[in-house]
């Protein structure tokens, strides 16, 4: 199996190898401006979703403590529940 694949390569005629290096390098090259266009598109990323989530709570936190407590109607019937009424509670 080996033996026919090492036949085949020994068979085809040589390639030049005249621009190899400059070959080699410039694909070093690209990949490396590659991998530091992707850091800096995460770089950016983390930044708007930091910004995002900062504003966010802010925005909360600011909602929160200006808005006047209202009690709900959920627990407005709470009053009325029957375990209240029971222990002697009156409407």
């Amino acid at each position: 199996m080996i033996e026919n694949d090492l036949k085949q390569l020994m068979s085809r005629d040589d390639a030049p190898l005249n621009g190899l290096s400059d070959d080699i390098w410039a694909r070093e090259a690209a990949h490396i401006a590659s991998q530091r266009s992707a850091r800096r598109l995460a770089a950016w990323q983390l930044a708007v979703i930091a910004v995002a989530v900062v504003s966010s709570a802010s925005f909360g936190v600011s909602q929160a403590v200006s808005s006047h407590p209202k009690q709900s109607a959920l627990f407005a019937a709470a009053e009325l529940a029957p375990s209240s009424l029971i222990l002697g509670g009156k409407p």
